[in-house]
Parts: structure tokens; C-alpha cells; sequence
């Protein structure tokens, strides 16, 4: 009964060591999982940084696509004013039997004496 008691007692020992074995891999594995944990959790907050400075780069090009709308919408009208003030330049010297050309000769005439 005595060496059945050690043999019992040898078997105990050698589950208690794998078990101990077992219990040190898992908190191994519970500690690399807490790493990979804290890595994703910067790594989430470097893509939310970034995606902040993309919203904000976003709304950045929306004021200045603004803006250029406005400028050319200003010089459509510039255009268009200067359009219809040398229409009406035109047709009064027309209207006078002259052209540009002519008109500009009359202005430098005296310049030339």
C-alpha cells in the first residue's frame, strides 16, 4: 500500500507541476494579449488623430474652393461689366463713323505736333 501511496503521491505531483506549468503559459498569454491590447489602443488613437486632421484639411479646401468661387464669380462680372462698357465704346464711335484705331490717333495728334 506504501509504494501505492508514493505512486499516488508521485502522480499528484506531476499534475500539480503541469498545472503550475499551465498557469505560468496562460498569464504569458494574458500578458502578450494585455500588449496587444494597449498597441491597438494607441494605434486607434493615432487613426482618430489622423482622421481629425483630415476633417480638418477637408474643411480647409472647402473655405478655399469657396473662395475661388467667389473670385471667379467676381471676374465673370468684371468680364461681363467691361464686356458691355466696351460694347457701348464700340457703337458710340460707330455711331461717329470711327473705330479704335481712328479715335486713338485723334487722342495722340497733339502728342505728335
Amino acid at each position: 500500500q506504501s509504494s501505492v501511496l508514493v505512486m499516488q503521491s508521485s502522480v499528484l505531483v506531476m499534475q500539480s507541476s503541469v498545472l503550475v506549468m499551465q498557469s505560468s503559459v496562460l498569464g504569458m498569454q494574458s500578458h502578450v494579449l494585455g500588449m496587444q491590447s494597449r498597441v491597438l489602443g494607441m494605434q486607434s488613437r493615432v487613426l482618430g488623430m489622423q482622421s481629425s486632421v483630415l476633417g480638418m484639411q477637408s474643411r480647409v479646401l472647402g473655405m478655399q474652393s469657396s473662395v475661388l468661387v467667389m473670385l471667379f464669380e467676381t471676374v465673370g462680372l468684371c468680364e461681363e461689366r467691361r464686356g458691355v462698357a466696351n460694347y457701348s465704346y464700340d457703337t458710340g464711335l460707330l455711331s461717329m463713323g470711327m473705330s479704335r484705331e481712328m479715335w486713338g490717333y485723334i487722342q495722340m495728334a497733339p502728342y505728335s505736333l
